[in-house]
């Protein structure tokens, strides 16, 4: 199994593992040094867009060439923030967010469809429900050819090769404490977060046992009062 990085600066989507790519990378003006990404799932039965990043339009020629996307799946409310409402307007497609989150993530991007806890999207794509983040967190778990791919939004990211948790002042810590709880239980073969360390790798393997280790970790810098 390969694992790649997003190259800049490019039209072409960068292949992940097989009929998964990753969009140009587009850093944000918040946090210096950090890069957020869209993520398509390529199926003969649709194909679909995980987590919102303007990076994805410049892409965006390549995904007409691929057939579109039938909706763009957020990870949480702050996707809303970088370019949710233009990427449903090129691509032309509807945007979904956790019934949760869709007061927040109407303020920037014009919702299409709500939906509370877990849902398979699809067969082979599972949405889960981890509040505390944002109360609409979600985790995409994806069934690929290739692995089973964890996407976590920026609940969980990997920062200097070190698993980290994303608690902010606004976030609900019990929730996210049982949200992690949750995670724990989780088969996967591939981390693939919405946010990342600029230059960093879009994926990141790891064992059950590596990541009960990592994911542990931050359950006790959370439980000691801070942020993952």
């Amino acid at each position: 199994m390969t694992v790649q990085s997003a190259s800049p600066e490019t039209d072409a989507l960068d292949p992940v593992t097989t009929d998964l790519f990753a969009s140009a990378p587009h850093e944000l003006g918040f946090a210096p040094g950090m890069v957020v990404r869209s993520f398509l799932i390529r199926s003969d039965g649709g194909n679909l867009l995980l987590n919102a990043s303007e990076g994805v339009l410049r892409n965006a020629a390549a995904i007409d060439g691929f057939g579109g996307a039938d909706a763009l799946w957020l990870g949480h409310w702050h996707e809303g923030l970088t370019g949710a409402q233009a990427i449903a307007d090129r691509l032309r497609t509807p945007v979904i967010v956790h019934r949760a989150d869709r007061e927040e993530a109407e303020k920037k991007v014009a919702i299409a469809e709500t939906f509370d806890d877990a849902r398979h999207v699809r067969r082979d794509l599972e949405a889960i429900h981890i509040p505390g983040h944002t109360p609409g967190s979600v985790a995409y778990l994806w069934h690929g050819p290739d692995a089973r791919c964890l996407f976590t939004a920026d609940s969980l990211y990997v920062k200097d090769g070190e698993l980290r948790g994303g608690l902010l002042e606004s976030s609900d810590r019990t929730a996210y404490l049982a949200s992690l709880r949750q995670l724990r239980e989780v088969e996967f073969e591939l981390l693939i977060p919405w946010v990342a360390l600029k230059g960093a790798p879009v994926a990141t393997p790891y064992t059950p046992q590596a990541f009960g280790r990592d994911l542990d970790a931050v359950i006790s810098r959370v439980e000691a009062g801070g942020d993952g």
